[in-house]
């Protein structure tokens, strides 16, 4: 057996489906995606390459990146240009169109690839979108409560009584436990105080 390679399973090898000589395991793989079974290395590059010929100087004299398709393009202009690209593809594949070298049809077919990339990726992104703007059950917006300014001035001047002081620093956290050490001080402070404010009332 080469070094790394993969040995039989057994039920009694627990979560880690897949074990080497070596003596490293890990889970199984049989249904996580595989980008190399999936996807030529070749087409890939052959179509980079593509996109990297339209890497010229707009109107405004900066260059064309390859990511510039992402500022958003209309699915109308996708499928339009994706229906033009793909005649072009037939009529060169049924030999109406010369190509010899196969350069004019490697085009259109990356031509092709991108507008159907462009017009999925905008789909995509509109799925995802939805899916954010979900709101998650049980999960609720976080307000921060703080003292104004009128009341630290009223503080400062003596305004107030112990229980009232005492009463916003308890307003300030609600719930302890999900505060911050601050927080936590001021809250427990505040109850003091109200405490202490009472027993001298009485």
């Amino acid at each position: 057996m080469a070094t790394g390679e993969l040995k039989s399973v057994t039920p009694s090898d627990g979560d880690h489906a897949q074990k080497f000589d070596t003596g490293a395991c890990r889970s199984d793989s049989s249904k996580k995606l595989n980008f190399i079974k999936a996807l030529s290395p070749l087409v890939l590059t052959e179509y980079v390459d593509y996109i990297r010929s339209f890497n010229v100087k707009n109107i405004d004299g900066k260059v064309r990146e390859e990511d510039n398709w992402k500022l958003g393009i209309p699915r109308q202009q996708y499928i339009e240009s994706k229906a033009r690209h793909f005649i072009d593809t037939w009529k060169i594949h049924e030999g109406y169109i010369p190509d010899e070298n196969d350069e004019k049809i490697i085009r259109c077919l990356c031509a092709e690839m991108f507008n159907t990339h462009g017009y999925l990726h905008t789909l995509l992104i509109k799925r995802l979108g939805k899916e954010k703007a979900k709101p998650k059950v049980g999960r609720t917006e976080k307000k921060r409560a703080v003292l104004t300014k009128n009341q630290l001035n009223g503080i400062a001047n003596g305004k107030y009584s112990m229980r009232q002081i005492g009463e916003m620093f308890s307003s300030i956290s609600t719930e302890p436990k999900k505060q911050s050490r601050f927080g936590r001080f001021m809250y427990w402070l505040g109850d003091i105080w109200i405490c202490v404010s009472t027993k001298v009332k009485s």
